[in-house]
């Protein structure tokens, strides 16, 4: 299941699987896992720089600077400094029994993170490495979440915000790069590279994502047809539909809502 990191609020979840490494590699270049990365997590600069290199674009990470990590990206990670010290933290979103992705390539949060998160990302390396997850452990993190989404309230989601807020009251009209970049005061190119480093995804598969999670809503629901559905996300006929649901989720709708009733 994908959900935008900003509308995690808005949800009922669960934290799960909480860890939290504190690491100085060796290795200059780190390339992608042939399967992608085994898990979901922050990663948190404590002394160097690095530079983080997937389809569709890159971004350079500072001491204090923190980037969200899915499950399954395939990256490539490159030591840029004479060395390199940070923490990574792992852990699973849960909603409705779903392990959530924020996004389906890294994502950098943060220039600077704030003295919520870094105190709190301490506490959580001091006290509670490699133990079971609890209340306070998952406070923490809880914490590093709020203080995170604080901080995306940045110059580049502001500029960018009424695209985000077209797309959510515009999701079942075709849309385009040009016209999103036009409302922004962007050109297209701009547009597209802010969009990416912000969101870690182009414009055109945030929509889907928002589509998919609309999609799967209505499923679990149980209120309303697959066909019904279709029609209602604007989509041409049930068929395509299928395919656009099946091609994202991995499973067919219909199989889908079945599970999930």
């Amino acid at each position: 299941m994908f959900l935008p990191l900003e509308q995690l609020k808005y949800h009922d979840f669960t934290l799960k699987n909480i860890n939290i490494f504190h690491q100085t590699p060796a290795y200059r270049i780190l390339n992608p896992r042939p399967n992608g990365r085994r898990a979901n997590g922050f990663l948190y600069i404590l002394h160097g720089r690095c530079r983080y290199t997937f389809e569709g674009g890159s971004f350079e990470l500072v001491p204090g600077s923190v980037t969200y990590l899915p499950s399954g990206s395939k990256h490539t990670f490159e030591v840029l400094s004479e060395s390199i010290e940070f923490y990574r933290i792992d852990f699973d979103v849960v909603i409705e029994e779903e392990i959530v992705r924020f996004s389906t390539g890294p994502i950098k949060l943060c220039h600077s993170a704030g003295h919520a998160c870094s105190e709190a990302v301490q506490r959580l390396a001091d006290g509670y490495e490699f133990l079971h997850d609890s209340v306070a452990k998952t406070a923490l993190l809880c914490t590093i979440f709020h203080s995170l989404e604080m901080e995306s309230a940045s110059k580049s989601a502001a500029k960018l915000s009424p695209a985000v807020r077209y797309l959510l009251e515009h999701l079942t009209e075709k849309v385009n790069c040009a016209h999103l970049a036009s409302i922004c005061y962007l050109s297209t190119a701009q547009f597209y590279n802010l969009f990416r480093e912000e969101f870690g995804c182009a414009p055109l598969e945030y929509r889907n994502s928002l589509i998919l999670q609309k999609a799967e809503s209505f499923l679990r629901s149980g209120s309303f047809s697959v066909t019904e559905i279709s029609e209602m996300l604007g989509f041409e006929s049930v068929s395509y539909f299928s395919r656009f649901f099946k091609k994202h989720n991995g499973k067919s709708p219909s199989v889908f809502q079945k599970e999930k009733m």
